[in-house]
């Protein structure tokens, strides 16, 4: 259908999934698949001429940075704890 498409000027291609997409060769060619603490992780699909982006840990959880994040704008661990308590922030 998308040949048909693209032949009366239709700009179409076939919608895949993300798993159908990294099972393209030149995926894995760039180094886009890459397995992280036993899990499979994608990284950026840019590369330079000396490499390309890498990955060294998995996600981290949510608000894992948080009370840092917080502190460098000027609200003390008093003031993170209490906000954390009630929710506010995680």
């Amino acid at each position: 259908m998308g040949a048909l498409l693209n032949a009366h000027h239709v700009p179409a291609a076939r919608v895949r999934y993300l798993e159908d997409s990294l099972q393209e060769p030149h995926y894995a060619a760039r180094g886009v698949p890459q397995e992280v603490e036993g899990q499979r992780r994608t990284a950026a699909s840019f590369a330079f001429g000396h490499g390309g982006p890498a990955l060294d840990h998995g996600p981290r959880a949510d608000g894992a940075d948080s009370a840092a994040v917080l502190q460098e704008l000027g609200i003390p661990p008093e003031e993170f704890e209490a906000l954390n308590s009630r929710g506010v922030v995680a």
